[in-house]
């Protein structure tokens, strides 16, 4: 393997870039994802042969502890272990210390979401809330 410590390798033909580690690529299902997981590092060339030499991984995804919603709207996500994990309501934002961070919310495509399972929701008993509240 000529990338044992991993790569960003782009296709050189088609521009499909993807992370290359211990003899597997994994694709990066756009560029969202690849600004949370890479940030502003440039992809090494391949041709499309030497890409062919690499087994097919799953879908990198966003990093662990980004906040994500669809550009249409709809449920924000915490990222978490590799899962999404719907946010439930205002008052679970504010008791877990989301609000605060609700800044760095990145506005994405479905299908850059949906690269992480659906876990449970992040929501608040009244303990929580009240404790938030102070």
């Amino acid at each position: 393997d000529i990338y044992p410590a991993g790569a960003i390798v782009q296709n050189s033909k088609n521009g499909m870039v993807f992370y290359v580690q211990d003899g597997i690529k994994y694709p990066v299902p756009g560029g969202d994802i690849y600004k949370s997981q890479f940030g502003r590092k440039k992809p090494i060339k391949a041709t499309p042969e030497e890409l062919d030499t690499y087994s097919w991984g799953s879908f990198v995804g966003f990093r662990d502890g980004e906040l994500v919603q669809s550009k249409t709207g709809g449920a924000v996500y915490f990222i978490s272990n590799g899962f999404r994990l719907p946010i439930a309501s205002a008052a679970a934002a504010k008791a877990y210390g989301f609000d605060k961070i609700m800044k760095n919310l990145i506005k994405t495509n479905a299908k850059s979401i949906e690269v992480h399972p659906l876990g449970p929701a992040l929501d608040v008993d009244t303990n929580m809330v009240s404790l938030a509240s102070k």
